[in-house]
C-alpha cells in the first residue's frame, strides 16, 4: 500500500518522513519504492535530485537489493532527466557505501546509451548528467572519452553546456538572448532592446523619474500586449532589488487594471505588493477575498502589515494550494521579511511554509527564520539532519 501523505512528504523532502519510517518499516517500504519508481524533484536547477535523500530511506531497511535492482532497471526505461538523475544519484550512494561494482555498471550502462546513438533533447538532458556523474567517479581521465563519443554520436557541444562548464572547456561557443540594461539607457533605448531580444531583463532601471513617466505613458497608450508584458516583467525583476521608483508614478499602472487579461493584471498588481502605501494596503484588503489574486493580497498586506492582519494573514495563507512542481513564490516572501524587517509576522505563516512547501531550497529561509525566532525545537532540529536540502542538513548539524 502508496500511503500519499508520505509519498508527498517525500516529494517535499521532509526529514521527519526519516522518523515516520523507521518507526514502521514494513509498513511504508512500498510507498518509498513508489517514491524511487516516481520523480521527487520540485526543481532540479535549485535542489538537484532526491537520490541522496532517498538512498537514506533505503538504509533502513535490510535488504537494499529490494531497491537497488529496481533502480537499475529503471534507469533504462525513462528518459525524464530529473528522475535518471534521482535514479543515477542513488547508485552513486550505494557506490560510495562500499559496493565498487556499481561504478562499473554505471560505466558499462554509458557504453550502452553510446552504442544506440539516437539522442533526442530529452535522452541529451540525461547523457549529460550521467557524463558528469562520471566525471565524478573517473576524475579528468574519463573526458577524451566522453569527448570522442559526443563527437562520434553527433551532439553539438552548445547542447552540454554544463558539462563543458565542469570540465572547463574552452572551446564551448555561446549566445546570449538576452541583455541587461544599465542605468545609462533611458527608455527609448531599452524599448528598442525589448523589440529585438527575446528576453530583456533590466536589474537596474531607468536612470530617473522622467524615464519612468515615459515609460508609464507608452503602457497606458500601446496595445501590444508582447511590449507590455516585457515591461511588466523588468517591472517585477527590479521590485525585487529595489522599489526606490516612486509609489505615484508605480499607480499609473492601475490604468492597465481589466484593460487586457488577468495575467497583465498580476503582474501590475505584483509590481504593486512591494511597496509600502496606504492605498496597496486598502488594495490588498480587496484582493484577499479574491481567490485569482489571494496571493498578491497577502503579498500586499505583509508589506503594509499591521498586527490586526494577524489572523486573516493566517486563514488565507492556509488557503494556498501547495503543489508539486509549482514554485511558490510567497514562501520566499515570507522567509526574507522574517529574517528582516517583518520581525512582528505570525509565527504560524513560517510553520505552515515549513510544512506545506515542496521547494526545499526555499525552505532554507524558512528554517533560518524560525531559527532567528528560537522556534527551532530539538525535535525539530533532528528532522532537519535528515532533510532532502544538502545545505539544510549541514545547517542543523552545526545547531545545538
Amino acid at each position: 500500500m502508496v500511503y500519499k501523505k508520505i509519498f508527498n512528504d517525500i516529494r517535499k523532502g521532509l526529514g521527519s518522513v526519516y522518523y515516520v519510517v523507521s518507526n514502521d518499516l514494513e509498513k511504508y517500504k512500498e510507498t518509498v519504492l513508489y517514491s524511487i519508481f516516481h520523480n521527487c524533484t520540485d526543481d532540479f536547477v535549485f535542489e538537484g535530485s532526491k537520490g541522496d535523500y532517498l538512498y537514506d530511506l533505503i538504509l533502513l531497511y535490510d535488504d537494499v537489493s529490494y531497491f537497488i535492482n529496481p533502480v537499475k532497471e529503471l534507469l533504462s526505461k525513462t528518459y525524464n532527466r530529473d528522475l535518471f538523475a534521482q535514479c543515477i544519484d542513488i547508485l552513486v550512494n550505494h557506490y560510495y557505501d562500499n559496493n565498487p561494482n556499481i561504478k562499473e555498471f554505471i560505466y558499462d550502462f554509458y557504453k550502452d546509451m553510446v552504442r544506440k546513438k539516437y539522442f533526442n533533447k530529452n535522452k541529451i538532458l540525461c547523457f549529460e548528467y550521467l557524463c558528469i556523474v562520471l566525471y565524478d567517479l573517473y576524475g579528468k581521465k574519463i573526458i577524451d572519452i566522453i569527448l570522442n563519443d559526443v563527437n562520434k554520436i553527433g551532439i553539438h557541444y552548445d547542447d552540454l553546456s554544463w558539462f563543458m562548464s565542469i570540465i572547463n572547456y574552452k572551446d564551448l561557443s555561446s549566445s546570449d538572448d538576452y541583455e541587461k540594461i544599465e542605468y545609462k539607457y533611458n527608455f527609448i533605448e531599452f524599448l528598442e532592446m525589448i523589440k529585438k531580444n527575446k528576453f530583456c531583463y533590466c536589474l537596474a532601471q531607468f536612470g530617473n523619474t522622467f524615464e519612468n513617466e515615459k515609460c508609464m505613458d507608452f503602457l497606458n497608450m500601446t496595445n501590444d500586449l508582447d511590449l507590455i508584458n516585457k515591461i511588466l516583467d523588468n517591472y517585477q525583476s527590479y521590485r525585487l532589488y529595489n522599489n526606490k521608483i516612486k509609489a505615484t508614478y508605480i499607480f499609473k499602472l492601475l490604468s492597465l487594471i481589466s484593460k487586457f487579461n488577468d495575467d497583465i493584471d498580476y503582474k501590475v498588481y505584483d509590481i504593486l505588493s512591494c511597496y509600502k502605501h496606504k492605498e496597496i494596503e486598502i488594495l490588498g484588503l480587496s484582493l484577499i477575498n479574491n481567490p485569482k489574486f489571494l496571493k498578491i493580497g497577502i503579498k500586499m498586506l505583509i508589506t503594509n502589515y499591521h498586527k490586526k492582519y494577524n489572523d486573516m494573514l493566517i486563514n488565507s495563507y492556509k488557503k494556498i494550494k501547495f503543489s508539486f512542481k509549482r514554485h511558490e513564490d510567497l514562501v520566499g516572501d515570507i522567509s526574507r521579511f522574517m529574517n528582516s524587517v517583518k520581525k512582528d509576522l505570525p509565527d504560524e505563516l513560517l510553520f505552515i511554509s515549513y510544512k506545506e512547501n515542496y521547494c526545499s531550497f526555499c525552505r532554507l529561509g524558512v528554517v533560518k527564520a524560525l531559527r532567528r525566532r528560537n522556534l527551532l525545537t530539538k525535535d525539530l532540529i533532528n528532522e532537519l539532519k535528515y532533510d532532502s536540502n544538502y545545505e539544510i542538513r549541514k545547517y542543523a548539524r552545526r545547531l545545538k
